[in-house]
């Protein structure tokens, strides 16, 4: 999920300041908020072992983009409704040794629905990233 810098976001909530001490509540509420996981969630509930662990931000622009932050998630309700937001099992931002990591080769669109990538656990970017989403078993 990418996570822009700037004013505030249109429901008032805060943005990543990148001239301010460490802001993890801001940097929480930004990576479990305001999901668009339909696209996903047939894929989801049709092989749920393919469900993410790990959630991940990335803030900065293209050529320093970096992760914020890394939550380790509740895939068991990720096909639950509402899927707006994702649990968090704990509130340790540094899930797999993640945090402040260096991001390269990873692009977003300008639309809220292209700031969501899906990597499986082998790699494989399934969603996003100029990939043509298309369920498991197709």
């Amino acid at each position: 999920m990418r996570n822009s810098f700037g004013p505030d976001l249109a429901d008032g909530r805060p943005r990543l300041d990148p001239f301010s001490q460490q802001q993890d509540d801001v940097i929480v509420d930004n990576l479990v908020r305001s999901w668009l996981l339909e696209r996903v969630l047939p894929a989801w509930v049709t092989d749920p072992s393919s469900r993410p662990f790990v959630l991940l931000g990335a803030a900065g622009p293209p050529a320093h983009r970096y992760v914020p932050g890394a939550l380790s998630i509740n895939r068991d309700v990720l096909c639950d409704e509402p899927v707006r937001e994702i649990t968090p099992t704990d509130d340790d931002l540094d899930a797999c040794g993640l945090r402040g990591r260096r991001l390269t080769d990873v692009k977003f669109g300008r639309g809220s629905y292209e700031h969501f990538i899906w990597v499986d656990g082998s790699g494989v970017v399934r969603y996003g990233a100029d990939t043509e989403f298309k369920p498991l078993g197709e």
